[in-house]
């Protein structure tokens, strides 16, 4: 309403400037009000510029968003940052590894924090969007992601979703990697029956003090990425990429196709 306000307003006192019997034309450029951020006062319909907590260009689109919290939808397609958001996190844990400035079992304690975190993200979108039993509802909310195996289950019963599908070769390092975790950060790093039975390692003793080795932690991070990648293909097959982010897309290819081909 304001945007049509102003566009009136502008439009009368164009007209208010002519002759009678004449002809003169007027221009009405939104375009220029919207480029004049510097300016103030600006008009009502042209909203404050606040900077928001996330700020992110879209992996699908390539268009640019700023949001409050973590994990959005991009404005423009649809397209969840989860996982680029994460990549991101994991990369950095990474660097700080091979920089000494984490160390391999507080790197497993964070990697796998990171899954977590963006599972349940996963996981409150599905509820929110998805219509299901309040059973259902309540089992999903209450899933801990870092129980990789029940989670694994849950989601492929209910939603088709396979986390684990690329990680054939990989499960028993995973299951006992994330069982690490919980015995870094509730047990002091001291193996346990419980995990030595769950995690399957057989390579330390009840009442043993776990030595993490950077290659540990990199591999599980390596791990974490592809089972990331398969959360989500699958959840974008439930919520894929809007008709016009789409098309977008598609031109920017071909614009980027373009660009490569000049001298």
């Amino acid at each position: 309403m304001a945007y049509i306000a102003y566009y009136i307003d502008t439009l009368n006192e164009g007209l208010a400037t002519i002759e009678p019997n004449s002809k003169q034309e007027i221009v009405i450029d939104m375009d220029a009000v919207a480029d004049s951020v510097a300016t103030e006062p600006r008009s009502d319909f042209y909203p404050a510029s606040v900077t928001q907590q996330t700020q992110f260009a879209c992996a699908k689109c390539d268009a640019f968003n700023d949001v409050r919290g973590r994990y959005a939808y991009c404005a423009n397609c649809g397209w969840r940052n989860n996982r680029a958001t994460t990549e991101v996190a994991l990369q950095r844990i990474r660097d700080n590894i091979n920089a000494g400035q984490t160390t391999p079992s507080d790197a497993v304690k964070q990697a796998v924090s990171e899954f977590d975190s963006v599972s349940r993200n996963y996981a409150d979108e599905l509820q929110r969007r998805v219509p299901m039993k309040a059973s259902l509802r309540k089992e999903l909310q209450g899933q801990l992601f870092h129980s990789i195996e029940q989670a694994d289950i849950l989601l492929r019963e209910v939603f088709r979703i396979d986390i684990l599908r690329k990680m054939d070769n990989d499960r028993p390092f995973v299951k006992k990697m994330f069982m690490r975790r919980h015995v870094y950060e509730h047990d002091g790093g001291v193996a346990t029956q419980r995990y030595i039975h769950e995690g399957g390692d057989t390579d330390v003793r009840e009442g043993d003090l776990i030595r993490e080795t950077k290659e540990n932690a990199h591999n599980l991070i390596s791990c974490i990425n592809r089972m990331l990648s398969s959360f989500d293909d699958d959840f974008h097959g439930i919520f894929p990429q809007h008709e016009y982010g789409r098309n977008l897309t598609d031109q920017v290819a071909k614009r980027g196709a373009g660009r490569e081909k000049r001298p």
